[in-house]
């Protein structure tokens, strides 16, 4: 269900996916031998395979179009086991730290990333210390609203397929925006303990 949930979220984010990209992943990416030579391949600086694609495909799209083609299927694996997921998830935030410390053009956002992941990592953040802090006062409105974000899913058309997966996709969602959430600050604490 999990890997379905997760199919079926990508599936809806790139229908929102223009012709040109700045950033993607590069397991179903094609260029020349040559655009790679020319660029020094992926930066190796990435301490795992995490946010090295999109570092890749930026530095890329400074110098070339990269097109998405939209006709082109691409089959994908994706995780079963939700502690895996979110283990990967916590990784590609802290990687995502390295990115705008290289990139901070991306900062404002980039052609794939959904524009209201900031606000719902924000959100989520702020939900356990508006819990001690405001128990009565702060923490329903922050609560609804994060859930508002977190459940956008439920308006995706492609998910009413498969109700199990949706179901499955609104409790993933809140642990991958609480994960991203931890991710950011072990990326920051690297950048501050000078690790990178």
């Amino acid at each position: 269900v999990l890997a379905r949930a997760i199919g079926l979220e990508i599936a809806w984010i790139y229908r929102g996916v223009g012709a040109e990209v700045n950033v993607h992943g590069t397991d179903n990416l094609a260029l020349s031998k040559a655009i790679l030579a020319e660029l020094d391949g992926f930066d190796e600086g990435y301490p795992t395979a995490s946010g090295e694609d999109f570092d890749l495909t930026y530095r890329i799209s400074k110098k070339w179009t990269i097109r998405f083609n939209r006709k082109s299927l691409v089959g994908h694996h994706h995780p079963e086991k939700l502690h895996s997921y979110l283990k990967v998830q916590i990784r590609r935030a802290r990687d995502r730290i390295k990115l705008y410390c290289d990139h901070p053009g991306l900062i404002m956002g980039d052609s794939y990333t959904d524009s209201t992941v900031k606000y719902q990592v924000a959100l989520t953040s702020v939900l356990p210390i508006a819990l001690i802090a405001f128990p009565a006062n702060c923490s329903v409105p922050i609560l609804a609203t994060i859930l508002l974000l977190v459940c956008r899913p439920v308006l995706y058309p492609i998910l009413w397929q498969d109700l199990a997966a949706m179901s499955e996709l609104l409790l993933v969602r809140l642990l991958r925006n609480i994960s991203w959430s931890v991710g950011l600050l072990i990326g920051l604490s690297d950048i501050v303990l000078m690790k990178r």
